[in-house]
């Protein structure tokens, strides 16, 4: 039996709940009509258990088994034998005599004892309200709660299933556990359903709680095993995982989902409990099922790193595909040329203009790379892009190739906004030379200086978390939607400034710089003309100019700026400068037509400038802090 560090040594990377897991449940609620409230999160989790797991089946094609059809290519069945030549030794004891073993030519004998010693149903017993169905196919069991005694009373009822059995040889052979299912979960795979790695499997339920769900190795991949606690709310929604190296032509695994005291979730290896030595916790309900997990389209897995080789007048690929890592794509550039080549990668659309670098590391001319290997490591999203080769001398295109990178561990986070409702806008500031950024991560650093914000707003790293870009982006996610992002640049001493901010209408995001330490102190003998300090200034720019052309706002205390744009079709901004400062104090939100307000920190005593970033020639104002 292997020990425990063994195990945590061998086994790989756990399944994972999918990324839109809980859209996914939104549209199904919305279909089935339901008012429930979805589940905030999934808890993930890992688990590794220490003991082995014996082969249950023998599998040599993808196609569905079941047993009874003949033979050991047929037999599919998750209990209690662990392969055909285990069931058929069985099958041969039973015949020469083995009274011990006639059992299993009973199918409600062999459904409970599954329910016994599997489940856990110590007290299990057939269901005659149901009609067994198919000649002993599938047959109902039920386990009475502890308060009743006895025959079940109308009213007293227990856990339930469904258990589907299949014989050996299909006519007079024993009886075997091919699939168990609880009424709770009303949709799912079927016995010997084919799931491709990193699809969606989707499992209809009346449930709305965490449940446990686990992948459990047969046949060759015994030993396999990935568990997760996923929520459920009118469906399960999880992402197939991935196989493991050694058996990438694919895997036979139980597939299996529990229902059961969330407490008991933290014991290891539930689903492989359940099909080796039974459970002894309290399950609710239940589904097993033997399924195989297989590539997309059969093919072989995409390769974490994609070769690029051009000689000038052609492109090849070693891939079409290629698997994005935690710090990005990567991509092996080999000039096959006498002479520097171009790379870029461009949406097929856009193939026929490769004017952008490759990534953030390209090679020591922008895209350019000299004769020889270069290795890069790009931010590009799943997607397909279409890679362009280039003669940087005469500008003319060499070749052209395809290649989409897939993410089935789902490592990139979007960074694109989602708006619904406004048009987007962004703002870009510009800074002095020299100005030194804030200190820490990223997300931090966005989450410190943006205002705008609401709570329960996410501000979150996005793009891959593993990457060391030297323009990060942070999105903001607000009711679930990528409602804004900025982009970060390094000021050389490795704090952070901004490089562009880009928002949904109606988010009103900006960017405060920080409160300065010596500003201008105010004019006395003309502040008087801005009017009375103000917590709530208005600014209208009307033929690219602003009106009032000084506002006043009380020292140290927040306050807001309205913006009013009756210029058309123009955008405008209201940002906030020291006079004859390239720096911004504060960058605000883009107006495209009507008002918007931002909230502004509190500013030091002393005189500012109001600053359209769009059109700054013309549209500028004073700013009096007193």
């Amino acid at each position: 039996m292997r020990d425990l560090r063994t195990e945590l040594e061998r086994l790989g990377d756990r399944v994972r709940p999918t990324s839109d897991a809980f859209e996914r449940l939104e549209r199904t609620r919305r279909r089935k009509e339901r008012n429930r409230r979805i589940a905030a999160g999934a808890v993930a989790f890992v688990v590794a258990v220490a003991g082995s797991l014996t082969a249950f089946t023998v599998f040599r094609d993808t196609e569905a088994r079941v047993a009874g059809e003949g033979g050991a290519e047929s037999f599919l069945a998750i209990w209690p034998e662990s392969s055909y030549d285990d069931a058929l030794a069985v099958q041969e004891a039973v015949d020469a005599g083995d009274q011990s073993l006639a059992w299993r030519f009973d199918a409600d004998e062999t459904a409970l004892a599954f329910a016994r010693d599997a489940l856990g149903w110590t007290q299990a017993e057939i269901d005659p309200s149901v009609a067994t169905f198919g000649d002993g196919t599938w047959v109902a069991v039920r386990q009475p709660p502890a308060s009743c005694q006895g025959p079940q009373e109308s009213g007293c009822r227990g856990p339930e299933a469904s258990i589907e059995l299949r014989r050996l040889d299909g006519s007079s052979g024993i009886w075997s556990v091919a699939s168990a299912r609880s009424d709770e979960f009303l949709e799912g795979p079927t016995v010997g359903s084919e799931i491709v790695v990193g699809s969606d499997i989707e499992i209809g339920t009346e449930l709305s709680t965490n449940v446990y769900m686990a992948f459990v190795g047969l046949g060759p991949c015994a030993g396999w095993e990935q568990d997760v606690i996923v929520p459920a709310d009118g469906s399960i929604v999880v992402t197939a995982p991935e196989l493991p190296d050694e058996h990438l032509e694919g895997c036979d695994v139980g597939l299996i989902v529990l229902h059961a005291a969330e407490g008991s979730y933290q014991t290891s290896g539930l689903g492989r409990q359940l099909l080796e030595y039974g459970l002894r916790t309290d399950v609710y309900g239940m589904l097993a099922v033997p399924v195989r997990l297989v590539l997309p389209s059969g093919g072989p897995p995409a390769p974490d790193v994609a070769r690029v080789a051009c000689d000038g007048t052609s492109v090849t690929l070693d891939t079409g595909q290629v698997h994005a890592q935690p710090d990005g794509v990567h991509i092996d550039f080999v000039n096959q040329a006498d002479e520097p080549l171009g790379f870029t990668l461009r949406f097929p659309d856009e193939a026929s203009s490769p004017d952008d670098p490759v990534s953030g590391t390209p090679g020591p001319d922008g895209d350019i790379y000299d004769p020889g290997a270069v290795r890069t490591v790009g931010m590009w999203a799943p997607a397909s892009y279409s890679i362009v080769c280039w003669n940087p001398s005469s500008g003319e295109i060499a070749a052209i190739a395809q290649l989409e990178v897939v993410d089935p561990a789902g490592h990139y986070v979007p960074t694109e906004i989602e708006c619904t409702t406004g048009e987007a806008y962004g703002s870009a500031p510009g800074y002095v030379e020299g100005t030194l950024g804030d200190q820490g991560a990223p997300a931090d650093v966005v989450r410190a200086r943006l205002t705008g914000l609401q709570e329960g707003d996410v501000v979150e790293l996005a793009g891959y978390p593993e990457a060391t870009s030297e323009s990060p982006a942070v999105r903001i996610v607000r009711d679930g939607v990528n409602v804004g992002s900025a982009t970060l640049f390094g000021d050389g001493q490795g704090g952070w400034l901004l490089s562009s901010l880009e928002g949904c209408g109606g988010t009103n995001f900006g960017w405060f710089t920080g409160i300065v330490e010596d500003p201008i102190p105010p004019d006395p003998t003309g502040s008087a003309e801005c009017g009375p300090p103000s917590t709530e200034v208005t600014i209208v720019a009307s033929d690219q100019a602003f009106d009032p052309s000084c506002v006043t706002v009380p020292a140290g205390e927040p306050f807001a700026i309205t913006l009013v744009n009756r210029d058309g079709d123009v955008p405008h901004n209201v940002s906030i400068y020291l006079p004859g400062s390239d720096e911004p104090l504060f960058v605000g939100s883009v107006c495209h037509s009507g008002r918007l307000t931002d909230e502004v920190p509190g500013l030091l005593a002393g005189t500012y400038e109001l600053v359209d970033d769009v059109t700054p020639a013309t549209a500028r104002a004073t700013l009096i802090v007193e």
